[in-house]
């Protein structure tokens, strides 16, 4: 056996540890760019639906309401649920409805939406139709509260439309008075 190997000089020893720390850190990048892209036709989205105050109404919680991550389409992941309330803050009685704001249009075909409201469903379709706004409206009274329910989810159908992005969506809610007579 040759004792060269062991007696380098300072020169050699710094060029090994260069070439050392190079290897690891080529080696590191390596693995951190081997990520496995969704399977094709699969779809992944983050889903954030919010509601903020209005003149007429007081809304609780306020901002986001309803939020899925990951959501996977035809999956468990695939469907989320949230809720908030309405507090009529004027004298006279609101008849509210629900229209939608996306970040972009991705979603509309593909992203079904139901609200529903003292058991009574307010809109059920996807979420393209929700932006026209709801055919029905909540009545809500002077004073009166009304508590919301909406549910999200990716059909399986929905599996070769929409690859890994997130949609941001604003939940309006327009109300008109009712003017009794």
């Amino acid at each position: 056996m040759d004792p060269a190997p062991l007696h380098r000089s300072p020169a050699e020893r710094w060029i090994v540890r260069v070439a050392f720390v190079a290897g690891v850190a080529l080696a590191v990048a390596a693995v951190a760019s081997w990520r496995v892209d969704a399977a094709p036709g699969s779809s992944r989205v983050d889903v954030r639906m919010s509601v903020n105050l209005t003149g007429e109404l007081a809304v609780a919680p306020t901002g986001t309401v309803l939020f899925g991550r990951a959501m996977e389409a035809g999956t468990s992941r695939g469907s989320v649920r949230g809720r908030f309330s309405i507090r009529n803050q004027t004298p006279l009685p609101q008849a509210v409805r629900l229209r939608t704001r996306a970040s972009s249009h991705g979603l509309d075909d593909l992203l079904w939406v139901e609200a529903s409201s003292g058991g009574r469903r307010l809109f059920s379709g996807p979420l393209g139709e929700l932006r026209r706004g709801s055919r029905r409206a909540i009545r809500v009274e002077p004073g009166g509260r009304r508590t919301v329910r909406l549910h999200a989810w990716l059909p399986a159908r929905a599996r070769a439309g929409y690859t890994e992005d997130r949609e941001d969506i604003d939940l309006e809610l327009p109300s008109r008075s009712i003017v009794r007579r």
